[in-house]
């Protein structure tokens, strides 16, 4: 993952400024408790990292300022509908992805999408129409 590193970084550096980089602990999980969401500038794309390495990488790669509580977000619901997203996020979003051998998604009618690794969640806020 080492080389895969850099360029995940790089691809991160689509949502964030990057500044410098450490990567060091990077398997370590972090506890669900201190788990914390990690918003791009336009608040549209939230990142959480879920090892301690990939939030290391987070915080002193890119220049973010503040975390929140992670929403909950129930996908219970049947998906008739469908959700609008950011095209410009998702192509980011796919990009970091093909870093790993599987991810998991999740969706629902004009809800968040859910995307998950072994070290990163992402959740993109879906397009709201003006009416």
């Amino acid at each position: 993952m080492e080389k895969g590193k850099l360029s995940l970084i790089k691809d991160f550096g689509k949502l964030f400024n990057a500044i410098t980089v450490n990567t060091e602990d990077f398997n370590k999980p972090i506890p669900e408790d201190e788990l914390k969401i990690y918003l791009d500038p336009a608040s549209v794309c939230g990142v959480i990292p879920l090892n301690k390495g990939f939030k290391e990488i987070l915080l002193s790669a890119f220049d973010i300022s503040e975390s929140s509580k992670i929403p909950t977000l129930d996908y219970t619901k049947p998906c008739n509908n469908g959700s609008v997203y950011s095209c410009e996020y998702l192509k980011i979003v796919i990009e970091l992805c093909k870093h790993y051998d599987s991810i998991k998604l999740k969706t629902g009618d004009c809800y968040p999408l859910t995307v998950e690794t072994k070290d990163f969640k992402i959740i993109l806020a879906p397009r709201v129409e003006n009416d």
